[in-house]
């Protein structure tokens, strides 16, 4: 039998604190229902009938109104999404027992299979790349 992986107790404890605001339930149902294909479903439906029953004539100026309007708050709600998925990941920044902190990995400027870029003139990557070198 395989076990589930085990739950972080700072992600149940960022879950817990979140649920408290009616704001963050209603925001994470919202985009629960825009990120699925119900939502796309809808949406055909909607349009194909809007069309089909000649609610307006082409160009269809409050129907492009209504989905812009539709997809600022979509946005907006998505963005709401994204911040929260930020902030369970905050638990593995500061480094716990279930999240060990490890080094940052160090980038450099050194391309996979050339020499080192020089750092010290304002130079392009790729004038460099094709042999132009520094001027």
């Amino acid at each position: 039998m395989k076990l589930p992986p085990p739950v972080n107790p700072a992600l149940i404890k960022h879950a817990e604190e979140r649920g408290k605001s009616i704001q963050n339930r209603i925001s994470d149902k919202i985009t629960a229902f825009a990120g699925s294909m119900n939502f796309v479903y809808l949406h055909v439906i909607w349009f194909g009938c809007w069309i089909g029953f000649g609610v307006e004539k082409y160009p269809f100026g409050l129907l492009t109104m209504i989905v812009s309007l539709e997809a600022i708050f979509v946005s907006t709600f998505v963005t709401i999404s994204q911040n929260r998925a930020g902030g369970r990941s905050r638990p593995r920044e500061r480094g716990t027992p279930w999240f060990p902190r490890t080094a940052p990995v160090r980038r450099t400027l050194r391309p996979t299979n050339g020499p080192a870029l020089p750092s010290s003139r304002a130079t392009s990557t790729f004038a460099y790349m094709r042999g132009e070198g520094v001027r």
